[in-house]
């Protein structure tokens, strides 16, 4: 406990410390076959930091991620990080995956939940910190870039053959009971996966009924593994429970949940 608490302490001493990286670009949107992507770079080019997010229609939720360009050790892991908005002295701690870029650097993901881009939205900064990494980015515009990936969103529901409106209605999206971890785990690794060294994400479309069950579980981004994708539909479709979405009225409504589950190979 003692520990843990001197850890806390030094987390906030280095949030208060780290500089001010101001914006080396503008927002930008990028249209993908599963999600849009609205990212900025910060900092100068060759030491700088890019923040992102992975936003998906009908989730009350994103995909964080962080790009480091200097982080050199190899392999894919799981970490934690904390994330401070504003200039509030409450900290969220994060669950991330991080892995090598080809190119160079590492990409950290974290789950983020929806209020805490709301939060986001409406502040001028953010601290992030990665192990024993801070970063301090400026939010500028950010509330406006959010509105401009909507378009992005719409057109990709088309794309899915859905109704953008009946997502858009939906004012409380399906929440997981449980954590979604437990859905799909190490445990349930594939034989054939495992045997060819197959790792990888696997985005699914699951759709919810007003019981909060889900009725059908569709790969939206595959992971290149028949076996994996197969995996994840038959474990998250026959496990996942959720809190049924509700409309203005607050009647339960059916919905559509987009989740990503990621398969590593821990030993």
């Amino acid at each position: 406990m003692f520990m843990l608490a001197l850890s806390l302490a030094l987390t906030a001493l280095q949030s208060q410390s780290v500089p001010l990286l101001q914006p080396s670009a503008k927002w930008a949107i990028d249209y993908a076959d599963d999600q849009c992507f609205l990212s900025r770079k910060y900092g100068d080019t060759a030491a700088g930091v890019t923040l992102g997010f992975g936003l998906m229609p009908g989730v009350g939720a994103a995909e964080m991620f962080l790009i480091e360009p200097s982080q050199t050790d190899k392999g894919g892991r799981s970490l934690s990080g904390t994330i401070e908005v504003g200039g509030a002295k409450a900290r969220t701690t994060l669950s991330g995956v991080s892995v090598m870029l080809k190119e160079g650097g590492r990409i950290t993901r974290f789950h983020v939940a929806k209020t805490l881009l709301d939060q986001m939205g409406a502040s001028d900064e953010v601290t992030i910190t990665v192990e024993d990494r801070g970063y301090r980015l400026h939010l500028n515009s950010m509330p406006a870039a959010y509105a401009a990936a909507d378009a992005c969103k719409t057109d990709l529901m088309k794309s899915w053959g859905l109704d953008p409106k009946r997502i858009t209605d939906v004012q409380v999206p399906p929440e997981p009971i449980g954590s979604p971890a437990s859905w799909v785990s190490p445990n349930d690794y594939p034989k054939e996966a495992r045997k060819n060294g197959e790792t990888g994400r696997v985005k699914v479309r699951l759709d919810v009924d007003t019981d909060g069950k889900v009725t059908r579980c569709q790969v939206v981004t595959s992971s290149r593994s028949q076996s994996l994708d197969a995996a994840t539909c038959e474990r998250a479709g026959a496990r996942a429970r959720f809190r049924p979405a509700r409309d203005a009225a607050g009647k339960a409504v059916p919905a559509i949940r987009i989740m990503t589950f990621m398969w590593l190979m821990t030993d």
